[in-house]
């Protein structure tokens, strides 16, 4: 498990404790890709780790991993960072040309 040292409200807990409970938290799925939709940045790097941690597919976290060079938030940076650093070897060269 990785440790970030700083505070987790209880909605970044829950979202990066469902990735952790990955992959038994798969009904929780619908609810983490709705509130992507609009929800702070320092969150969405939270929902979108444990999206993939939960079904292992990179391709549908990239865009919002991608918002991590723009993210005025230094925790959804921070986030963004340790998410792109779990997925490491599971990144082809097209995901990779995405982010830069």
């Amino acid at each position: 498990m990785t440790w970030i040292k700083f505070a987790f409200n209880y909605r970044l807990t829950a979202a990066w404790l469902l990735g952790e409970l990955a992959p038994d938290s798969k009904e929780a799925l619908p609810v983490l890709r709705e509130n992507l939709r609009d929800c702070p940045e320092w969150l969405a790097a939270a929902l979108a780790r444990s999206v993939w941690k939960i079904e292992g597919k990179p391709d549908e976290v990239i865009p919002i991993l991608r918002q991590a060079v723009r993210a005025k938030n230094h925790e959804a940076r921070v986030l963004r960072c340790v998410t792109l650093a779990e997925i490491g070897p599971a990144l082809d060269n097209s995901m990779l040309a995405e982010l830069c």
